[in-house]
């Protein structure tokens, strides 16, 4: 993926890449043109050497060099997630994107010809990656967002309102038998708003309080 037979081979490639990643960005993000590269060009490996394995007389002797099926999956990406975007070129006119992205697939094809059969496997490797990564954005399934999501932080456990929840007021309680500040807080509240105020598990809590701490 990072590198090249010659200047042109290089030319060619980076200013494919340019163009049409600067169309997928309008779109998508930089995390997806990488996703994208990276993983056009991974794929396109795996299919050459897969072919390599299983069909050596067939695919040939081909070197795994360049980044043509990085492009590829990026260019057919593009295509397919803006198809009827419409773009002015020269002597051409007015064309529209999945059309051009159409072209350059089969030139490059073209061009890799001359017996480099592994070549066109890896190409194809990449275009396959291209739309099956783009197709699951559209199906709502986007694999580079799931990667780069931060793990959830596990959330605290909600604190039960021991005020409605009588059960909860006796648990509370207790553990917190001989305790004068919370003594000190039944006692508050009843100034506050009367011995009926509390509820029957503070009651309960009130007069256990009181014995322990008679008996201390």
């Amino acid at each position: 993926m990072v590198t090249h037979y010659g200047i042109l081979h290089l030319l060619f490639n980076m200013l494919w890449l340019f163009w049409f990643g600067r169309l997928l960005m309008t779109t998508l993000s930089d995390r997806h043109l990488l996703w994208l590269y990276i993983g056009g060009g991974a794929f396109g490996a795996l299919i050459y050497i897969a072919g390599q394995a299983t069909f050596p007389a067939v695919t040939g002797s081909a070197y795994l060099c360049g980044a043509s099926a990085s492009v590829l999956s990026v260019m057919t990406a593009t295509a397919i997630r803006t198809p009827n975007l419409t773009m002015t070129l020269f002597l051409f006119g007015e064309v529209k994107l999945k059309w051009i992205a159409v072209a350059c697939i089969l030139l490059t094809f073209a061009g890799v010809g001359g017996g480099n059969t592994g070549g066109q496997a890896a190409h194809v490797g990449g275009v396959l990656f291209g739309a099956a990564f783009i197709l699951a954005i559209k199906r709502g399934y986007d694999i580079s967002k799931k990667f780069s999501e931060k793990p959830r932080q596990k959330m605290a456990k909600p604190r039960v309102n021991v005020k409605r929840d009588g059960k909860a007021v006796a648990e509370a309680a207790s553990g917190r038998l001989g305790d004068p500040a919370r003594l000190d807080e039944l006692l508050d509240k009843i100034r506050m708003s009367g011995y009926q105020s509390l509820t029957a598990a503070e009651r309960r809590e009130l007069t256990a309080l009181s014995q322990r701490l008679k008996g201390n």
